[in-house]
């Protein structure tokens, strides 16, 4: 049958060379090569290596064509390559049955191999678009048609449906047909479903609402942005907004939400006795203006910056305590809190947010912590492969750390003249990097530059758009 096929594929004059990387590697990836549970394991498998989701495809490139002194493939019998013979079924082949000889992805494969097996780089992936990105079926059982187009950096636009992996986060609600990019939603709810392609990843939500019946929630009061955000979400589900909460249970649930304390009774006599209009404002502020709110808050803080004696020194994590009340009690923005811990310096004993870092051990650590803390992001799976399940890939984990990795954490905390962080797929100095966004020039504090990025009313991950 292959044969057959080689006689199909035109020579490489007659069409544009086949790119590996944007061409070959979504094969590997849509076909489960590149996966964890295969190739793209840590150590391979077989004594067969590839990056995880083909995240670094000169890696891969190394792996199929030039290990082994060439034997995975056969310029002079490409036909006859192992790295076309074994995913089709022609030899054994422990993953199994991957690729369908008469289909388009083993006729890629093949021609790519008759063309010379060779890495032209002649374009990079640009943009990644999937539709559609939030789709409201009528009832279980609906089908929606799933499409990806990709816009590459030479000008061109392609549909890579076909080589886009889409994947249910719980197949018991949305089962993928992979064939016809078609998914069918068999219950109601909220699901997610998430698009790979290369080396981005996509979420879409496809909604099934909990009743067959729409609600109109117009008339609801809406007093900010989260009010907009919820009603329309509930009226999306078509689910009926819960009644207001009388004054006992109001009193209750504001009471724990800002200081972590149920009201005194007399408070609670007082609140119910008060008939004047306004009251659940007034008892707000009343709150947000007491210590009790400005101790909770302080230590609700306190843990998510991980507050703690350093060994045999105590006067350090006074400090930072006190700062951060200070913060907490003069009402600090977020952005102006999160912008001094990232650039403060100086003798931890006095300068309590130069703690900060102190908090972890090494640059790695630090980047990690700040991902999480600021970003609502886990990075640390970018440390040795791009994230399986985000955009984030190696040379943002290690990028970020690169951004501290001159930070001296002794009780004096400083900008050193030097410091770097290996990436492990280079094995040269990592270059400092905004997650996602840019490399940044030598030379400087790069603190500066993140927190400049990370506190932007325009980020994309702080956006409340």
């Amino acid at each position: 049958m292959l044969f057959l096929l080689l006689a199909t594929i035109p020579a490489a004059d007659d069409a544009r060379a086949v790119d590996f990387d944007t061409e070959i590697i979504p094969i590997l990836t849509r076909s489960g090569c590149n996966a964890g549970a295969c190739h793209g394991a840590a150590v391979g498998r077989g004594g067969f290596r590839l990056s995880l989701y083909g995240g670094d495809p000169a890696a891969d490139f190394q792996s199929m064509v030039l290990e082994l002194e060439g034997r995975r493939i056969n310029l002079a019998s490409p036909e006859e390559s192992l790295v076309l013979l074994k995913p089709t079924g022609m030899i054994s082949h422990g993953g199994g049955y991957r690729l369908d000889p008469d289909e388009e992805g083993a006729q890629r494969l093949l021609r790519w191999l008759t063309e010379g097996a060779a890495r032209h780089q002649k374009r990079r992936l640009k943009s990644l678009e999937v539709t559609p990105a939030i789709h409201v079926a009528d009832k279980p059982g609906s089908r929606v048609t799933l499409r990806a187009t990709a816009r590459f950096d030479d000008g061109k636009t392609e549909d890579v449906t076909q080589w886009t992996l889409f994947k249910a986060e719980d197949p018991a609600a949305v089962d993928i047909d992979a064939d016809s990019a078609t998914a069918v939603l068999l219950r109601r709810g909220r699901h997610l479903v998430v698009a790979r392609y290369l080396d981005r990843v996509v979420p879409l939500q496809l909604i099934v609402p909990l009743s067959d019946n729409p609600i109109d929630l117009t008339k609801e009061p809406r007093r900010n942005f989260i009010d907009e955000h919820v009603l329309e979400l509930l009226s999306t589900l078509r689910i009926p907004v819960s009644p207001p909460a009388d004054d006992a249970a109001f009193l209750r649930r504001i009471s724990l939400d800002l200081t972590g304390r149920l009201p005194k009774p007399k408070h609670v006599r007082g609140f119910l006795a008060d008939k004047k209009p306004g009251k659940r404002d007034r008892l707000i502020d009343t709150l947000l203006a007491s210590d009790e709110f400005t101790d909770y808050w302080t230590h609700r803080f306190a843990q998510l910056l991980r507050i703690r004696s350093q060994p045999q020194d105590k006067v350090g994590a006074q400090r930072y305590h006190n700062w951060l009340r200070s913060q907490i009690a003069a009402a600090a923005p977020y952005d102006s809190l999160a912008r001094e811990l990232l650039t403060s310096a100086g003798d931890t004993h006095t300068v309590g947010p130069a703690n900060f870092y102190r908090t972890v051990g090494g640059a790695r650590e630090q980047a990690e912590f700040v991902s999480e803390l600021f970003m609502g992001n886990r990075l640390r799976c970018a440390n040795c492969h791009n994230h399986p399940l985000d955009k984030w890939t190696q040379d943002d984990y290690h990028g970020l750390s690169a951004v501290f990795a001159k930070i001296s954490r002794g009780r004096v905390v400083e900008v050193l003249s030097r410091g770097e962080v290996t990436h492990p797929r280079t094995g040269e100095a990592a270059v400092p990097r905004i997650p996602g966004e840019r490399f940044l020039s030598a030379g400087g504090d790069g603190r500066e530059q993140f927190a400049d990025w990370l506190t932007h009313p325009k980020n994309p991950g702080l956006s409340d758009e």
